[in-house]
C-alpha cells in the first residue's frame, strides 16, 4: 500500500489520536518484511514468555493458567498502547515472588480468597500505571540506569542454561558412577 521509503504524513486529527492509541502512528508503515519479523520476533518471545509465565504464576502461588494470562495479555496490549519498541511486558520472577511473600501471610495460597487478593493487587497497581501514565511520569525511567533495565530480560535466560547445564553434569556423572560401580571386583584394563 505504501513504499517503505515514503511513509504517510501524519494527519492532526490522527496526531492526536496516536498520543492515546501508538499503533495508529506506526500501523501504516507495517510492510510484508516488517510483518513477517514481527510474527518471527513474537513467536520466538512466546516459547520463552509462556513456560516463564506458569513458571511465575506457580511462584506466586497461582494456578498456571494465570500465568498463560500474564504472559499473553500484556505483551498484546503493549504492544497496541505502548510508547516503547523495546519495551518488554509480562510477569517477572521478582514480582511473583514479591506477591506470594506479601500476600501468603493473609490468605493461603492456590484459595479463592488468596486470587481475589491477587487480582485486587493487581488491579490496583494497573491503576497506578495508568495515573503515572496519563501524567506523564514515564520519563523518571531515564533516570534508571540501562545495565538495571537490560537485567530483567537477560538474566533469566544464562541462568536457566547455567541450571540446564548442571542437570546434564549431573546425569552424566550419575551414568558414569553407575558404569563404575558394576565393575567393582572386576580387574580394570
Amino acid at each position: 500500500m505504501f513504499d517503505s521509503d515514503d511513509p504517510p504524513k501524519p494527519v492532526a486529527g490522527r496526531r492526536s489520536l496516536a498520543r492515546v492509541f501508538p499503533f495508529l502512528d506506526w500501523w501504516p508503515r507495517v510492510t510484508r518484511q516488517t510483518a513477517r519479523a514481527d510474527i518471527i520476533a513474537g513467536l520466538s518471545g512466546a516459547m520463552l514468555g509462556l513456560p516463564q509465565g506458569v513458571a511465575f504464576a506457580i511462584l506466586a502461588g497461582l494456578p498456571p493458567e494465570y500465568g498463560l494470562y500474564a504472559a499473553m495479555i500484556p505483551p498484546a496490549l503493549a504492544a497496541l498502547f505502548g510508547s516503547s519498541f523495546h519495551m518488554v511486558a509480562g510477569p517477572t520472577n521478582a514480582v511473583a515472588i514479591l506477591l506470594f511473600a506479601s500476600l501468603a501471610p493473609i490468605a493461603p495460597a492456590g484459595t479463592p480468597e488468596y486470587i481475589r487478593l491477587v487480582l485486587t493487587v493487581t488491579f490496583l497497581t494497573g491503576v497506578f500505571e495508568l495515573a503515572m501514565g496519563i501524567a506523564r511520569l514515564g520519563a523518571l525511567v531515564n533516570f534508571i540506569s540501562h545495565t538495571v533495565l537490560i537485567s530483567q530480560v537477560s538474566v533469566p535466560q544464562p541462568s536457566a542454561l547455567a541450571l540446564l547445564s548442571l542437570g546434564m553434569l549431573w546425569a552424566v556423572a550419575s551414568r558414569i558412577r553407575g558404569r563404575c560401580a558394576g565393575r567393582t571386583g572386576a580387574r580394570r584394563r
